[in-house]
C-alpha cells in the first residue's frame, strides 16, 4: 500500500508499445527506487495481478491496447475481479485524440489522467497525492451498482465520436443544502478555484462533446484533482459552472 515515502513502491505498467513501456519505466525509476512489472495489454495485466496483486501499489495503463483495453482493465479492477485491491490508484495515459473516453474513465473512478509522453513532475505529483488521499474501497454491492453498467466494450470504436455518447449512468442529483442567507447562483469558475463541496451547475463537457461529470455532482477534493489532471490535456475543463452563494452584501451592491 502507499505510504509517505514513495521509495520502494511497486507499479504495474500496461502498454502494447515496448517503447512506451521503456520510457515509463525510466520515469518511475527517476522518481525513486521501485519495482516495475510490465504487461502488453489488460489480459496479461490481470494474469500478473492474480499472482502479485496485493504487492502492487499503483497501475499505470494506456487506453488503447489489443485483447483488453485500459478501460476494460480499470473496470475489472474496480469490480474486484483481479488480485489487486479494488481501490488501488489507477492512472491512464492518454492524449487529446482520446478525449471522448474520459467520461467513462471518470465513471470508473480513475485517479489521474497522464498526458503522453508521461512527465516526471506530473506523475510524481499524482503518486504523492494518492499516497495522502487513498480512496475508500467500495463493498461488492456498491461496486456492482457503480461500475457494472458502464459499457467499456463500445469505447474503442474506430470512430471516437461514437464513444462520446456512451457515458457512465447518471448519478442521483443531491438536494441543494439550505443556506442561512443568500441564494444559489450559477457561476463560471476557474477549476483550481472551485471550493471543495461545490455543486456542479452544468454538465462538465470536454472539447469532444463528452460529458465527464453531470450537473448536480459534488466536486470533492479528489474529483477536482482528477479533473485538473485532465485539464492539462484538454483545456476545455479549465473552468466549471458551479453553484455559488450570492450573499446579502453582494445583492445589496
Amino acid at each position: 500500500m502507499f505510504h509517505e515515502n514513495t521509495h520502494g513502491l511497486s507499479y504495474l505498467i500496461v502498454d502494447d508499445s515496448s517503447f512506451n513501456l521503456k520510457l515509463l519505466n525510466q520515469v518511475l525509476r527517476s522518481i525513486g527506487p521501485c519495482e516495475v512489472t510490465e504487461a502488453v495489454d489488460g489480459r496479461e495485466a490481470i494474469g500478473k495481478l492474480a499472482a502479485v496483486g496485493d504487492g502492487v501499489d499503483a497501475i499505470i495503463s494506456d487506453f488503447r491496447m489489443p485483447n483488453m483495453n485500459g478501460l476494460e482493465l480499470l473496470r475489472e479492477v474496480r469490480l474486484a475481479r483481479t488480485g489487486a485491491p479494488q481501490c488501488i490508484p489507477f492512472f491512464v495515459v492518454t492524449g487529446f485524440a482520446e478525449r471522448s473516453l474520459a467520461g467513462m474513465a471518470l465513471g470508473l473512478d480513475v485517479d489521474a489522467f497522464l498526458a503522453r509522453p508521461v512527465k516526471k513532475r506530473a506523475l510524481q505529483r499524482h503518486i504523492f497525492r494518492t499516497c495522502a488521499e487513498r480512496r475508500m474501497p467500495k463493498s461488492a454491492f456498491e461496486a456492482e451498482q457503480a461500475y457494472a453498467d458502464i459499457d467499456v466494450a463500445s469505447a474503442m470504436m474506430p470512430d471516437d465520436a461514437a464513444a462520446a455518447s456512451v457515458l457512465a449512468p447518471p448519478k442521483p442529483v443531491p438536494a441543494e443544502r439550505p443556506l442561512v442567507s443568500g441564494v444559489m447562483q450559477p457561476g463560471l469558475v476557474a477549476l483550481e478555484a472551485v471550493p471543495d463541496g461545490a455543486t456542479l451547475a452544468r454538465d462538465a463537457v470536454n472539447s469532444a462533446g463528452a460529458t465527464l461529470v453531470r450537473a448536480g455532482e459534488e466536486i470533492t477534493a479528489g474529483l477536482k484533482a482528477v479533473l485538473m489532471s485532465y485539464a492539462e490535456i484538454d483545456e476545455s475543463l479549465a473552468r466549471l459552472w458551479i453553484h455559488e452563494v450570492e450573499t446579502e452584501r453582494q445583492i445589496a451592491q
